[in-house]
């Protein structure tokens, strides 16, 4: 399996906390939230945001910049990501 599956395969469950931290904010009970609370739901949001992009990038960068092929630079960059199996 490669960098590029293992990222497809966690991108869903990474949406799905932006989405669930994106549903709070409307939720009644966030508006009872001190500001310092309410900004550092944004603060986490964004952070979540940030991860989703770099979990995002590699994929991407390999879709516009390799055009599909596997790379020397490509495999050589892979071996260096700790694998989660």
């Amino acid at each position: 399996m490669t960098v590029t599956d293992e990222t497809r395969m966690s991108l869903p469950g990474v949406q799905a906390i932006v989405g669930f931290q994106l549903i709070a904010v409307f939720n009644q009970r966030f508006e009872s939230l001190s500001e310092r609370q309410q900004s550092l739901h944004l603060l986490a949001f964004l952070l979540v945001t940030l991860a989703m992009g770099l979990i995002m990038a590699p994929a991407a960068y390999h879709r516009l910049a390799e055009r599909g092929k596997v790379t020397r630079r490509f495999v050589d960059s892979e071996r260096s990501v700790p694998r989660s199996t």
